[in-house]
């Protein structure tokens, strides 16, 4: 998972991955770390969404929708909800600080 963040993945494409079955997958996703395999996929891509957001500037072009689609956040509003919950602060505000800073 960790090095296809950026890709468009499945349930499956994790199950054939590692040669057991999507049920498999979600028992074991469950068991290690109490969340479903997609809902611990959107936590990473959160998170890697989160460091481009703080070393990224509006100056230099940066938005944050196409940083939540590069992120395979289709949604931007979804992306911003979602953001807020687990970050604190809706994501053009943490887009916007390293340009107030310079």
């Amino acid at each position: 998972m960790q090095s296809h963040l950026r890709d468009n993945i499945s349930i499956g494409d994790i199950a054939r991955s590692s040669y057991v079955s999507p049920r498999a997958v979600q028992l074991a996703f469950r068991h290690h770390y109490d969340t479903t395999p997609m809902a611990y996929l959107r936590h990473l891509r959160l998170c890697g969404a989160h460091a481009e957001l703080v070393a990224s500037s509006p100056r230099d072009g940066a938005t944050v929708t196409m940083i939540a689609t590069s992120w395979c956040f289709g949604n931007p509003g979804r992306f911003a909800i979602e953001y807020g919950r687990v970050f604190g602060e809706p994501p053009h505000v943490t887009l916007g600080r390293r340009s107030l800073e310079n």
